[in-house]
């Protein structure tokens, strides 16, 4: 049993030392220092009852060895107070002031007899043990389970087990203390040397695994931000270079003109001047040509450089941009749009003839994608309490998963023998990004069910009053995290819409939520769901979210049995869909600020 004990007592000590070390090169968390530390100091207070004591059978000895605990207590005491208010997050450090002057009042007084002494051949607490030091131990363990038990009033989730953990370590931790308290040193048995023993492994076991599952996940989440940091590098080179040429677009922009109207010019002349063969005239209506597609070019260049946030922002109806951008640009072909919810009035705050251009671009790349096959586009408008979502959405050719990559990145066009420049939807992202909002594109050829076209989803914010009160709410939305490996791809898709859900680690977490059943709606991966079948059917709206090739597909089974692609339209239409939130949303629609 005793060498058993020493083991755990090892296992202690290296723990508390890993975690310190982890502090100490990475800073990832003051958390983890104090953890340590307090790890450090149970393994040592273990250790004197396990090795030191045993070897030393004086009474004088005893005594000493007795007092050495007590000062590793004094230490021990704030050291996980400080802990714990951490981990809970508690908003003031006054009790960790409060139980280190106490301890700096016992520490000098330890060492002396009025507080521990020997008498009648065994080690007993003196007046002011009981005067000082047990109040001091009461009040560590009565602010540790208080800060504890009111974290667990609001937390949920992983937090919420951890904090369970936590709770029931320590209480069989302070019950074992005070036991031998009372008695100071007498042992339990014969077989341990005391019951804190008892109380600090236990305590130390379940506080160090439940740690490390936390440092697991914390290591998870820092891996996912480096490779989101990664990402947004490359975004940021791409744009450096983007600053670079934009800086010096002015000049570059009117010498090409200059340039261009000169040949252009020239070009003209010679037709009409000269008489020409009809090879002749030919070349001159190629250069002609060339010169009209190089001056266009130069105007998107000069475009995408200018491109910057909407600092003036107006009250713009986007339903009437819409309509109006078909009217002015594509006159005959209003046959092939299909506009669904613009029948009303959707306002944001923006600038009219850069959102016109949006849409121009959107639509001629969709009537360019059709390979002169005739297109039906699709542009349907929603609302979330906090975000306008609008998606337009074509049968042309679609994408590929390499060019669904490369959509928004300059310079990039699979058009390029068309006179092709590849800066339309890189321009029309920068516009809808300096409106505050964001676009994601859906290739509808990577289903595998015979369609083929894109689909563009735009989300705007709205400039509320309250909003962001309204935007920092919980949706009655639970996101499970086992065994999901596109976490960061769903959470992208409500960060766009302003949408926060609940975000839980395993399924057995959604019972600490405060959302009833029936009212949550659950999203899982295939993983959770076919591990927890039976515990999943209390909830009605169970929704499935995997990812094949580019796009994220949802299965909802309160909606039938086709999956569809899980995007930021999905959730407006599917998810959000209450008569609570459509009631705000026309309370909204005048309170309208700047």
């Amino acid at each position: 049993m005793i060498i058993l004990l020493q083991v755990i007592c090892s296992f202690l000590f290296a723990t508390g030392c890993l975690f310190s070390l982890i502090d100490m090169r990475t800073k990832w968390d003051r958390s983890f220092k104090y953890f340590g530390i307090s790890l450090i100091l149970l393994s040592l207070m273990a250790a004197i009852d396990l090795w030191v004591r045993p070897s030393h059978a004086s009474l004088a000895d005893k005594l000493f060895w007795e007092r050495m605990l007590h000062v590793l207590a004094c230490f021990f005491f704030p050291f996980s107070l400080g802990y714990h208010l951490m981990i809970t997050r508690w908003p003031t450090i006054t009790p960790l002031k409060i139980l280190i002057g106490m301890g700096a009042l016992c520490l000098p007084l330890v060492f002396t007899d009025p507080m521990i002494n020997s008498r009648n051949g065994s080690v007993m607490g003196g007046p002011l043990y009981y005067a000082l030091f047990f109040p001091f131990a009461l009040f560590y363990i009565g602010c540790a389970n208080y800060v504890v038990i009111r974290r667990l009033k609001t937390a949920v989730g992983h937090e919420r087990k951890i904090l369970w953990f936590h709770l029931a370590g320590f209480i069989l931790l302070a019950g074992f203390g005070l036991i031998d308290m009372t008695g100071v040193a007498n042992p339990a048995t014969r077989i341990i040397p005391s019951f804190k023993i008892i109380g600090i492994l236990v305590y130390g076991v379940m506080a160090s695994l439940i740690f490390a599952e936390r440092f697991l996940m914390i290591l998870r989440d820092n891996q996912a931000t480096f490779a989101k940091l990664e990402t947004a590098y490359r975004d940021l080179e791409q744009v450096n270079a983007l600053k670079q040429l934009g800086e010096s677009t002015a000049i570059i922009n009117h010498e090409i003109k200059n340039y261009m109207f000169m040949i252009g010019g020239n070009a003209q002349l010679l037709r009409e001047a000269v008489p020409l063969s009809e090879k002749g005239s030919q070349i001159v209506d190629n250069i002609i040509t060339s010169v009209e597609r190089l001056t266009e070019f130069s105007d998107d260049i000069l475009k995408l450089s200018r491109t910057e946030v909407v600092r003036e922002k107006h009250p713009v109806n986007l339903s009437q941009v819409i309509h109006g951008t078909i009217e002015k640009h594509f006159p005959g072909r209003k046959a092939c749009f299909q506009l669904s919810g613009l029948e009303r009035e959707r306002f944001m705050f923006g600038d009219w003839s850069k959102l016109e251009q949006v849409f121009v671009n959107i639509f001629n790349n969709s009537f360019e994608a059709s390979g002169g096959q005739p297109v039906e586009i699709k542009v349907k408008a929603n609302a979330t309490d906090t975000t306008l979502v609008v998606s337009v959405e074509d049968d042309g050719v679609g994408c590929d998963e390499m060019q669904i990559d490369c959509l928004f990145k300059a310079f990039y066009t699979t058009k390029k023998r068309q006179g092709g420049t590849g800066l339309g939807m890189s321009i029309t992202r920068t516009i809808v990004e300096s409106h505050g909002g964001r676009i994601s594109a859906y290739s509808k050829n990577l289903a595998r069910k015979g369609e083929h076209g894109l689909k563009l989803v735009m989300t705007f914010p709205f400039y509320a009053s309250k909003l962001a009160e309204e935007a920092g709410r919980k949706h009655p939305i639970a996101l499970v995290k086992e065994g999901m490996d596109n976490f960061g791809d769903i959470i992208r898709v409500f960060g766009n819409l302003k949408v926060n859900p609940y975000v839980v680690a395993d399924v057995g977490d959604l019972s600490g939520l405060d959302v009833p059943p029936e009212s949550l709606t659950v999203i899982v991966s295939a993983k959770a769901m076919a591990d927890n079948f039976t515990r999943l059917a209390d909830y009605p709206q169970l929704c499935l979210v995997s990812r094949h090739k580019h796009n994220l597909y949802i299965l909802d089974q309160g909606r039938g049995s086709r999956p569809e692609i899980f995007s930021e339209e999905y959730v407006a239409s599917s998810m959000l869909r209450s008569p609570r939130s459509r009631t705000r949303f026309r309370e909204r629609q005048h309170q309208l600020v700047p």
